[in-house]
């Protein structure tokens, strides 16, 4: 496969095409292999927020076992989704809230 990019002149107005040199292709290749990864480490800090926005449950004393449960799931999240999974974890609603239930409060 072949890869073009293109530059504008904006003081010309022309444009040019050129194929990608094997080093770009390179960069994009491992950007792209990393994609997993990048996720994952969003997935991390929305979970690092949820368990930060849930720890004054602790701090108060009386969490509750669906309380404590929640927080578990959260900190599993890594141990039980592989990385074909993280884009379910990722999906967003119109609104931009995360649909996958585990992040649902209990």
């Amino acid at each position: 496969m072949v890869l073009t990019k293109t530059f504008y002149d904006a003081n010309t107005g022309v444009k040019t095409q050129s194929n990608l040199s094997s080093e770009e292709l390179n960069e994009i290749t491992a950007w792209e292999n990393k994609s997993a990864e990048r996720k994952l480490e969003q997935i991390k800090e929305i979970r690092l927020q949820k368990l930060q926005e849930t720890d004054f449950w602790i701090l108060r004393g009386d969490i509750t076992d669906e309380q404590k449960l929640y927080r578990k799931n959260l900190r599993d999240i890594p141990a039980n989704y592989d990385s074909s999974k993280y884009d379910n974890l990722l999906n967003r609603d119109s609104d931009g809230k995360l649909t996958h239930t585990v992040w649902d409060k209990l």
